[in-house]
């Protein structure tokens, strides 16, 4: 079905399928650690790894859901890194953001395109 679609949907979406396959690990990794379900060990080992000097801030909107947390990514990271060497934990955390930023850019591209084509079968102006 995906080779009767035009060249540059099966690109992007071969493009994606590529990406995916080569960041699962990491995908599954912060799924696993970040992503939901948190353990305590995670949570108590990430905090002995993160820098004294790290601050803790609260930005609060009006609402509950608008409450970001600036301390959420180096604690992501924490969690993310505590079980790597401290002299490779840089070139890990370069490793993770860089695939994951190919990833969901990759992902957007594949999401556009699949619109267009979608928009082309049903004779639809975008």
């Amino acid at each position: 079905m995906l080779s009767l679609q035009p060249a540059p949907l099966n690109g992007a979406l071969q493009d994606l399928s590529d990406a995916l396959e080569e960041a699962h690990t990491i995908i599954k990794k912060l799924r696993n650690e970040v992503g939901g379900h948190l353990s305590h060990q995670a949570l108590g080992e990430a905090l002995q790894r993160i820098a004294p000097e790290t601050s803790c801030l609260l930005q609060m909107g009006d609402k509950a859901k608008e409450i970001h947390y600036k301390f959420a990514l180096e604690f992501i990271g924490a969690t993310m890194l505590r079980h790597v060497e401290f002299a490779e934990a840089e070139n890990e955390w370069k490793d993770i953001l860089s695939k994951t930023y190919a990833l969901g850019f990759k992902a957007i591209s594949s999401i556009d395109m699949l619109f267009v084509a979608y928009s082309r079968i049903r004779n639809l102006s975008i």
